[in-house]
């Protein structure tokens, strides 16, 4: 997650983050469909809502379960909207 995104919006707390997110996704599809045979949305999407939300070993560093949750959902919602751009 950017720092930006995450100081001014929330980072994966916000669903503005998430239409973001899937306007980068197209663009990528765009750019770099004709020589990318698999695109991944994301890596290991659990470390961000476990580490930065649950248990405070990753950015943003907060302690909040159900805020942890909704970065879940946002991730979640964020990969299915990509693959639906795709």
């Amino acid at each position: 997650m950017p720092i930006y995104l995450q100081d001014k919006y929330g980072g994966w707390e916000s669903k503005y983050v998430v239409d973001l997110y899937v306007q980068y996704a197209k663009k990528c599809f765009e750019l770099f469909g004709d020589i990318v045979d698999y695109f991944i949305t994301f890596n290991e999407p659990i470390v961000p809502v476990e580490g930065g939300y649950l248990y405070d070993f990753h950015y943003p560093c907060k302690k909040d379960g159900k805020m942890a949750m909704q970065v879940a959902y946002n991730t979640i919602l964020a990969h299915c909207r990509a693959v639906n751009e795709f």
